[in-house]
């Protein structure tokens, strides 16, 4: 029988939280039917708010559908992960969460696994604890395999990021890498399958120096990948996550094979731009580098330019210069002409291509306009303002 023992183990000082059952006042016949009829108009519209990326209005039709029955957790749980989730805001969903905990402990799993990721600690692991503890009993009463294996699936998703707590909050903690291996050995039991497991394994491998296992379990993870349709990829960050992976191994055309894959799911991201110029550097495709981190670097240049950009170590103002430092790096390799022919291709292009969703198209155009209004207040003049500047440190 599946156990759950290995989430037992929580640094000395933290508890676990308890709560209590809610009581539900008493309400009318008469009434509770009209406001029966009410609420399910206010969560219909709160699913179609949420099908059309209202994430706002959502928020605001669930709140008033908990003023008529506050003690609905389906709704509790909706307004906690869409607040989280899509608007960012964790206090408003926190609440929400909490108060579907206090009402009913058991009605659902993934409450515990949000607030567990924003406590972290031992406090958010003592709510994966819990939200394993409600898992282990709904895979017990599953009704078919089908349900059974996601279930299990989700099982194998908390041991992930128990996993991660005992490498990150918890990783001072006496035998942290230990936990680390427990929990991911749990995980693998539930669904072997799950290439975010064996992406964890290849973190800690390296952590430990083990490089020729942190290979072993990338092969594995990429595998996986590879066998997955469109729908059951995990997520972007994950994605990208074993790509940068690949690249600390020095499997670089590995690398660039995944990352190319997660750019034509998510061609606006930046990132994947910077990370796939790094490593054609490593691949010597110096020209296709440079194409690369010009791209990221117009993104770069949007973000950094937004009202409210972090100007800090982790902003991307901070990102803007370390692409520029690689593109320094492979304008010396190529040349000016060289460097000049990429960017004049770059610059017919624009700064985010192959996107069919007008929001991208529209966010690409005010990026390339942001990056070209600050060029020209540099003094660079248009329509070579991009080259002029790119080039200056070859001159």
């Amino acid at each position: 029988k599946a156990t759950v023992s290995v989430l037992n183990c929580v640094p000395r000082g933290t508890t676990a939280q308890t709560h209590t059952m809610g009581k539900v006042k008493p309400v009318k016949k008469g009434k509770k039917k009209v406001k029966t009829v009410q609420r399910d108009v206010l969560l219909r519209q709160a699913d179609k708010a949420l099908e059309e990326f209202e994430y706002e209005a959502a928020c605001e039709k669930f709140e008033e559908a908990l003023a008529m029955e506050g003690d609905d957790f389906e709704t509790l749980d909706k307004l906690g992960e869409v607040a989280v989730s899509y608007l960012g805001d964790e206090e408003k969903g926190l609440q929400a969460l909490l108060k579907s905990i206090e009402v009913a402990p058991e009605g659902s799993y993934s409450k515990y696994m949000t607030v567990g990721q924003i406590y972290g600690g031992g406090q958010g692991l003592q709510y994966y604890k819990k939200g394993a503890e409600v898992l282990l009993k709904m895979i017990e009463a599953a009704k078919s395999d089908q349900e059974r294996l996601e279930l299990k699936d989700a099982m194998a998703q908390t041991f992930c990021a128990v996993a991660e707590l005992w490498t990150t909050d918890l990783c001072e903690e006496d035998g942290a890498a230990d936990q680390c291996r427990m929990a991911l050995d749990f995980a693998a039991t539930q669904n072997p399958q799950n290439p975010e497991v064996h992406m964890l394994y290849a973190q800690l491998y390296l952590r430990l120096n083990a490089m020729d296992e942190s290979k072993a379990s990338l092969k594995t993870c990429c595998g996986i990948l590879e066998s997955l349709d469109d729908e059951r990829l995990p997520s972007m960050e994950v994605r990208i996550e074993v790509g940068k992976l690949l690249m600390q191994v020095d499997e670089w055309q590995e690398a660039y094979a995944l990352l190319k894959d997660c750019l034509v799911d998510d061609d606006g991201n930046g990132y994947i731009w910077y990370l796939m110029g790094e490593t054609l550097i490593r691949l010597k495709k110096f020209q296709r580098s440079l194409r690369h981190l010009l791209k990221a670097r117009g993104i770069a240049a949007r973000l950094a330019q937004g009202e409210g950009a972090d100007q800090g170590d982790d902003g991307p103002a901070a990102f803007l210069a370390s692409i520029d430092t690689l593109v320094a790096q492979v304008q010396q390799e190529l040349g000016m002409e060289a460097s000049k022919a990429v960017v004049r291709k770059v610059e017919e292009e624009g700064f985010v291509t192959d996107s069919e969703d007008e929001d991208d198209r529209r966010r690409a155009q005010q990026g390339e306009e942001i990056l070209r209004g600050s060029l020209r207040h540099a003094g660079a003049t248009a329509p070579g303002g991009m080259m002029n500047m790119m080039m200056g440190g070859m001159q």
